[in-house]
């Protein structure tokens, strides 16, 4: 819980947490009741993997 704890805080030098560096989204704070969901539109999943290469972009030019 400690490591979920500080991977979810904001890092002074990346002025965003280490969760969305990684990942490019926070983690959900939710237990999912049907373990059968579908999976998302191709729209959104193409919207997310966007968002990732924005991210790390952005990261790349913040470490130069």
């Amino acid at each position: 819980m400690a490591e979920f704890s500080y991977n979810n805080t904001i890092s002074a030098t990346l002025h965003i947490t280490r969760f969305q560096a990684m990942y490019g989204d926070n983690p959900r704070y939710q237990i999912l009741l049907n373990p059968k969901q579908k999976l998302p539109a191709p729209s959104v999943i193409k919207e997310y993997a966007d968002r990732l290469a924005n991210l790390d972009s952005y990261l790349r030019s913040e470490m130069l």
